[in-house]
């Protein structure tokens, strides 16, 4: 997540292109492949919202916004990958998908439904 690509991007990864290990940073070098691979994450919970979409809930207080990158990762992957929709169902959620750039949707990128909104589309 240096730069090379954004969450969305990655999400919608075809899997080929998909890593194996994601890091927010340079730092992640230092940090065990456990630590960086796509799975269910401590604080995360991520499940089918009906429509294509995911649901990212918060499970404990202040998760990491990086390990709801990889548990929506793991789980959209599992589903097939393609265009993500994504919606938060808390405000820790709303927050950790705003850090991720997945609160807005650039031109090309996955798209991303916002906590609340009707399943669907969102234009930025």
């Amino acid at each position: 997540m240096t730069g090379i690509s954004d969450a969305a991007e990655l999400l919608a990864a075809p899997p080929a292109l998909r890593p194996d290990l994601i890091g927010a940073d340079m730092d992640a070098l230092h940090r065990p492949p456990a630590d960086l691979t796509p799975g269910p994450r401590p604080g995360w919970a991520v499940r089918p919202a009906g429509g294509g979409v995911l649901e990212l809930a918060a499970t404990s207080a202040g998760p990491e916004p990086m390990d709801a990158l990889l548990a929506l990762c793991d789980a959209h992957w599992a589903q097939g990958g393609g265009a993500a929709c994504v919606a938060a169902s808390d405000t820790d959620a709303a927050e950790a998908l705003r850090v991720l750039g997945l609160d807005a949707v650039p031109d090309g990128s996955a798209t991303v439904a916002r906590a609340g909104a009707e399943p669907g589309p969102v234009r930025g």
